[in-house]
């Protein structure tokens, strides 16, 4: 009968290792998407030139790995409708680095919503009073 119970105990340690195991995959997943996440803001806030930061395509492609990069695109792009739902697509918070024009856009603030609900916050006053969003 001790063998069972040396049994269980090693079977209940095996299952307990390979739970934090898991549990330590999911954390480096996690610090690699921060990471990832903070490149794509990085690069075009810090190491950006303007003619990076105007180039229409740089900037699709930063605001697609983290929205928030929007906050660094010229102001031409920012009243971009394809870059900022691509943007908010990523992260509805970045709705408040579009232009005042596309805040108003109904589609913009649906996306940015279903992303993040509290980017309601950055639509414009018409659209914040809307029943359906």
């Amino acid at each position: 009968m001790n063998c069972d119970k040396a049994e269980e105990a090693e079977f209940a340690e095996a299952e307990w290792d390979e739970a934090r195991a898991g549990d330590a995959v999911t954390e480096s997943r996690r610090t690699q998407e921060a990471a990832a996440a903070r490149a794509g803001t990085a690069s075009l806030e810090r190491t950006a030139s303007a003619a990076q930061k105007s180039n229409a395509e740089n900037v699709k492609a930063a605001v697609a790995q983290n929205g928030m990069a929007l906050e660094w695109a010229l102001a031409e792009l920012q009243n971009s409708a394809e870059i900022v739902r691509i943007a908010v697509a990523q992260d509805g918070n970045a709705l408040k680095f579009a232009s005042a024009e596309l805040q108003s856009s109904a589609e913009n603030v649906r996306i940015a919503v279903a992303q993040y609900g509290p980017a309601l916050e950055y639509a414009s006053a018409a659209l914040r009073q809307d029943p359906v969003l």
